[in-house]
């Protein structure tokens, strides 16, 4: 059997083994790794995209100090306030063994990414108008 080679999902979270994704699942039993993908737009290259036997997962790393539970806080007051879809629930690891640092898991929120350059092409002037004016509301 050929040796795993690392992939790189993006400069932050440096090469990933599918070893180490699947792990990462098993920590909260999210079941089967089937696919991993960088995770389109974003700042700061924190996420992958997971699939696997359970559905779409991200793996959320490296994060400052903090930043996982700020994030997971206002997560779940989202979910629990509002009838928007929110990542809930957002797991946190806090042990750096598997990666290097902590991380968090979450469901992966059905749509589009709003900087994907085709979600972008298609949006007319109105569209732009009318999530702006949700966005704010």
């Amino acid at each position: 059997m050929p040796v795993e080679q690392p992939r790189e999902y993006s400069k932050l979270l440096g090469a990933l083994t599918n070893e180490q994704l699947q792990a990462a699942l098993t920590r909260f039993d999210l079941g089967t790794l089937i696919d991993a993908q960088p995770a389109p737009g974003g700042l700061f290259g924190q996420n992958v995209l997971l699939t696997s036997s359970s559905g779409g997962w991200v793996l959320r790393g490296h994060p400052y100090a903090g930043q996982l539970e700020k994030e997971q806080y206002f997560s779940r007051v989202i979910y629990e306030r509002t009838s928007a879809n929110a990542p809930w629930p957002f797991m946190i690891e806090e042990s750096p063994q598997l990666f290097g640092w902590s991380y968090a898991m979450m469901p992966l929120l059905p749509g589009l990414h709003l900087s994907d350059a085709d979600v972008q092409r298609t949006l007319s002037r109105d569209d732009r108008i009318a999530l702006a004016r949700t966005m704010g509301a």
